[in-house]
């Protein structure tokens, strides 16, 4: 989409006055809704993915539990961690262990550990690989080896049990996934970032390497959007012999630091991942925050318009660009700063009404080769239940979607 189809906001401002900070009093700028951060909410920092020496994979190198932990909280400098071993490396016996180290490693307000364990498909490798996460305290063990847990499907199940408590994103989508055993209901959002590489696109910076391990077309996180499936990006470090908040983290918008702040924030998808730097990242459309889902009937559709979107940086370093990618297509590139270096804000009037869903998100690149990746807000058709889908859709759209998923 051309620059000239839509209006710019020059004279929007790159930042408030009186600056608005987080809550480590670092000056965030304002764009579109500025009563939202004054409502209270904070940007915290975590990793969500970490191994110890309870995963066979790196041992004996990853660490124990309680050195990872401290260097998450005192060299990476973060708000929350989520100790995430493999469930079928851990023995029944060793599991309430397991537990009581990471709650021994909990402290609301000023460190959280998130319960989670990680679960891996030992029947198809298509069948992939989750980090299951508890909003309050730790559920039972379910390795992908448990013949009553080793399918997705059985998974699912399992946690229907004990849900909504719970949530199974997937992370290094590239190597082992199938989009067909998508269940909205516990991945509402994807590791984009980890030890492995940078699964949002093929070709794209920080994507995986081919020669580590086989790289599936089709299985990246724009894959999975363009089929429909609607998520959230994450980072997480997916740690082998390395430390915490090293190669990807995860930032949520939460009022306060307890598990479930940080877990209810993740579950809304109002989060983003970085590749691992801290960078502060604001990101609207309409007013709504990152993770929203506008809906309405085809009849009021025009409602929706226009679509006003609103962006607000400041990185760790200098920035390069951001990007606002519209259905998987980069459809604006920001350059230009407005104050220092490492701050950029923009805000987007898309005035025409078009009658097509889509998602927008942003990628933010630093110079020094750091990024960020806002999670997508969705802006759909809301069908009414007695309507078949396609009788709502007009038949371009089918096509095109049709086209995306062959």
């Amino acid at each position: 989409m051309s620059e000239d189809k839509y209006h710019r906001e020059i004279s929007a401002p790159a930042w408030s006055n009186p600056p608005l900070e987080d809550h480590k009093g670092h000056r965030l700028m304002e764009v579109g809704d500025a009563a939202f951060f004054k409502k209270g909410l904070k940007v915290f920092f975590g990793d969500v993915h970490i191994h110890t020496n309870y995963s066979r994979c790196g041992f004996p190198n990853n660490g124990n539990i309680a050195e990872n932990l401290a260097y998450a909280r005192e060299e990476s400098r973060l708000d929350f961690a989520a100790v995430a071993d493999h469930a079928e490396h851990l023995e029944p016996k060793q599991y309430p262990g397991y537990c009581r180290e990471v709650e021994a490693g909990n402290d609301p307000g000023r460190f959280v550990t998130l319960p989670a364990f990680e679960w891996a498909s030992h029947t198809l490798p298509t069948n992939g690989h989750r980090v299951v996460y508890f909003r309050e305290r730790f559920g039972p063990l379910m390795g992908g080896k448990d013949p009553r847990y080793d399918t997705p499907r059985k998974l699912a199940l399992a946690l229907r049990r004990i849900r909504p408590g719970v949530i199974a994103p997937r992370h290094h989508p590239t190597y082992v996934n199938d989009w067909r055993s998508v269940d909205p209901d516990f991945e509402p959002v994807i590791e984009i970032h980890s030890e492995w590489g940078c699964s949002e696109r093929d070709g794209g910076p920080l994507s995986p390497s081919p020669g580590r391990w086989p790289v599936w077309p089709g299985n990246y996180a724009q894959d999975g959007l363009a089929r429909g499936h609607r998520f959230g990006f994450i980072g997480g470090g997916d740690c082998h012999n390395v430390r915490p908040g090293l190669n990807g983290i995860t930032a949520v918008y939460a009022d306060r630091l307890s598990r479930e702040s940080v877990f209810d924030a993740i579950r809304s998808r109002h989060c983003y991942a970085t590749s691992g730097a801290k960078i502060l990242l604001d990101f609207q459309v309409n007013g709504h925050r990152m993770g929203s889902v506008l809906e309405a009937p085809l009849e009021e559709w025009p409602r929706l318009f226009p679509i006003q979107v609103a962006c607000g940086v400041i990185g760790t370093a200098s920035l390069a660009r951001i990007e606002l990618i519209e259905n998987n297509r980069v459809v604006y590139t920001h350059l230009r700063w407005r104050g220092p270096a490492s701050q950029m804000a923009f805000q987007l009037k898309f005035e025409t009404v078009t009658y097509y869903p889509r998602y927008y998100y942003v990628r933010v690149t630093q110079t020094d080769g750091q990024m960020a990746w806002s999670s997508p807000v969705f802006i759909d058709y809301r069908v009414p239940p007695d309507m078949y889908y396609w009788q709502s859709v007009p038949a371009d759209r089918l096509a095109r979607n049709k086209r995306r998923t062959e």
